[in-house]
């Protein structure tokens, strides 16, 4: 069989260049099938794909690898969303001085990375 006839994946993936926004469908070549996935040709080198599984790097219909990029940008405002929040607490907490200093004096108890005396 040869490689052209055993299909392809698909994947969206999103790009941005001087504040324009962009969402983008690859197509990667299957160039090899297993009995629990198949191998893609990916930026010159081979990646793995699984057949089953929740998270598929790839995916045999645009309509699965869309549904799977929208999984994957709510999951990444969730991440970031906790992260500003995170961050706007910890900015509030040093202006109003509303922190202890116990975690700096800790850190300055622990041996440094690298050290032979360790």
């Amino acid at each position: 069989m040869k490689n052209d006839d055993l299909g392809v994946l698909y994947r969206y993936y999103d790009t941005s260049a001087h504040g324009f926004y962009n969402i983008r469908c690859k197509t990667f070549m299957i160039i090899k099938k297993t009995p629990k996935g198949c191998w893609i040709s990916y930026s010159g080198r081979k990646k793995f794909v699984l057949d089953e599984g929740r998270k598929k790097y790839a995916h045999s219909t645009k309509e699965n690898a869309l549904i799977s990029f929208k999984f994957r940008k709510k999951k990444q405002i969730k991440i970031l969303a906790e992260q500003l929040l995170r961050a706007e607490r910890c900015l509030a907490m040093a202006e109003g001085g509303k922190f202890t200093e116990d975690f700096v004096q800790l850190h300055t108890l622990l041996p440094k990375r690298g050290n032979a005396d360790v």
